[in-house]
């Protein structure tokens, strides 16, 4: 495969032999409590993992679309209080988050935090324009986080492409994430070739099925949050020590050199 639209248009034919599910039906199986495990691949790789998988799962359409476009805005303290948890191993920790659902133009502030017990839980409401959006948005921050709305900046822009697939009887939900481009307003910088694969659960334990098809293709897990690599690719002063093997994977991935930080 010569190039990424190559990539994406075997991908598209793979994604039509799944059979569908609609957002309503993968709306029963919520996770808003959830285990989750985390994985990162070579873009080459999404051949023989779909084709595995198509046995097993459906696939999120909307539209007639399978492969979706999301914006993501991450937010934190001016101190960076999110980042630097996250960097610092905490286990209690948070990330606000407003993502954008561009196929349908749905918005949502999201709140995540990862628990001492190693889930995840989500909250989140709809932004949809109106005045009462700034009243429910301090109402989230401060019923979910130590944090207030008017304490926090955008610090970190996120395009991606996913795939969701479903498992309704294991109660399982796959989100593969491709296409990934990251801005600060200064610079950005694209993984054309990184694939972030997450395996969501409502009970953790023995290994999915989608987690023993990737380790058939050789594939193992690898705690990555693309808000912090976002961050740490593009920001080279930021306290990052702590994700240096995983930044020195993706750029191995994709074949990265400093050249490919775009400056604004």
């Amino acid at each position: 495969m010569k190039g990424n639209s190559v990539h994406y248009e075997e991908i598209k034919k793979l994604l039509a032999d799944f059979e569908p599910v609609s957002l309503d039906e993968l709306d029963s199986v919520r996770l808003l409590n959830r285990a989750e495990k985390k994985f990162v691949m070579h873009i080459s790789k999404m051949e023989p993992l779909l084709s595995a998988a198509k046995a097993y799962y459906k696939v999120l359409e909307i539209n007639e679309q399978r492969l979706l476009d999301y914006s993501t805005e991450y937010y934190d303290t001016g101190e960076n209080a999110m980042y630097l948890a996250h960097h610092n191993g905490r286990q209690n920790r948070y990330k606000v988050r407003l993502r954008e659902y561009l196929v349908s133009g749905e918005q949502f502030l999201e709140v995540k935090r990862h628990l001492n017990n190693g889930r995840t839980t989500k909250k989140r409401i709809e932004v949809t324009g109106n005045n009462s959006d700034e009243a429910l948005g301090q109402s989230l921050i401060e019923s979910a986080t130590p944090y207030r709305l008017d304490g926090l900046e955008k610090k970190l822009d996120n395009v991606f492409r996913r795939i969701t697939l479903t498992n309704h009887e294991s109660k399982e939900r796959i989100t593969i994430d491709l296409g990934l481009r990251f801005s600060n307003g200064k610079s950005s910088i694209e993984l054309p070739s990184v694939v972030i694969i997450e395996i969501k659960r409502d009970k953790a334990g023995s290994p999915s099925v989608f987690e023993k098809i990737l380790r058939n293709i050789g594939i193992h897990g690898s705690s990555v949050s693309k808000y912090c690599i976002g961050r740490a690719l593009l920001e080279p002063k930021l306290k990052a020590n702590m994700f240096q093997n995983k930044i020195r994977y993706l750029v191995k991935l994709n074949a990265l050199v400093h050249d490919h930080i775009n400056k604004s």
